[in-house]
């Protein structure tokens, strides 16, 4: 990384020479856990696979967790060894679970290179205060404040960003590909209402799968089906199918 940890991945060479897809898991997860079926998913599809571990999570050093503000220049420096490995004329999908659908979504706002075509982002939360806060409200029945402010007065010393840095709204503003946004309706943790806010924030081609009984992380178990077909559509749309 740019602050020198060694970060982990694992990748799988799937069939097609020129498309793949960077996976990006949920906070206190890790790749292979949160995509073990999807990853089956894609790897039967052709799709080469870069399942990766973010920083202070699974075999990636690091001792804080980045909330995607970090993560999303470790996920440029993914991106980057994937063309060296495949070369300039790839095709990627950057697809992220909860944390890492932020994550997904604050990189979709960098200088992303030309062979990064579309992003699919599920059940994203729009900023790290925001879901710390709905958190303590809903699960806690606590105030955020002072909770939520001590917090980042924390983060901001021991890991050098705040948590309105962690911001997958504003950042989603400056996307310059395709979107899929997913969210289960029933989602306790980030609620679906931050799936339509990160959708109306978005300014590039977009598409928005909710899936009903859904709860957080769980779209694709509720409604594989569904899930699959959406994603195969909006592949082909992108240009990536």
């Amino acid at each position: 990384s740019e602050d020198h940890l060694l970060l982990h991945a694992t990748y799988f060479p799937g069939s097609c020479s020129d498309r793949a897809v960077i996976c990006f898991h949920s906070y206190a997860s890790e790749g292979l856990t949160d995509f073990s079926s999807l990853a089956r998913f894609y790897l039967e599809m052709g799709y080469r696979l870069l399942v990766v571990d973010e920083r202070a999570h699974g075999r990636s050093e690091g001792i804080y967790f980045g909330f995607g503000c970090l993560d999303r220049r470790d996920a440029m420096l993914w991106i980057r060894e994937m063309i060296r490995r495949m070369g300039r004329d790839c095709r990627m999908l950057l697809h992220g679970i909860s944390m890492g659908g932020s994550t997904a979504l604050m990189t979709a706002g960098l200088d992303l290179p030309p062979q990064v075509k579309a992003v699919i982002s599920d059940c994203a939360f729009t900023s790290a205060w925001e879901v710390f806060s709905s958190v303590l409200h809903k699960q806690y029945h606590m105030p955020a404040f002072p909770v939520i402010q001590i917090t980042d007065r924390m983060t901001r010393k021991s890991a050098g960003y705040g948590l309105d840095e962690c911001n997958a709204r504003e950042e989603v503003k400056k996307a310059g590909v395709p979107v899929l946004f997913i969210h289960g309706e029933a989602d306790a943790f980030a609620p679906c209402s931050m799936a339509y806010e990160l959708y109306a924030a978005c300014r590039s081609p977009k598409e928005l799968l909710v899936i009903p009984g859904a709860g957080h992380a769980e779209a694709y178990y509720k409604d594989t089906e569904r899930y699959e077909s959406a994603v195969k559509a909006f592949l082909r749309r992108a240009k990536l199918g």
